[in-house]
């Protein structure tokens, strides 16, 4: 990958990041399955699932 699409693809991610009232800083997963092109939510559900036991 190059490094301007990998600029332009951080950019675009921390976009769409959001700031709760103590300044954390955290993603909607709704908004994420639109950035990540997942088409339908219980696809990137089991994406989620998957991620959260890896964690």
């Amino acid at each position: 990958m190059k490094k301007e699409q990998i600029h332009s693809l951080t950019s675009t991610f921390e976009a769409y990041a959001r700031q709760a009232e103590a300044g954390v800083e955290f993603w909607l997963a709704r908004d994420l399955q639109q950035l990540l092109d997942y088409g339908e939510w219980r696809n990137f559900c089991a994406v989620v699932s998957k991620a959260k036991i890896a964690c």
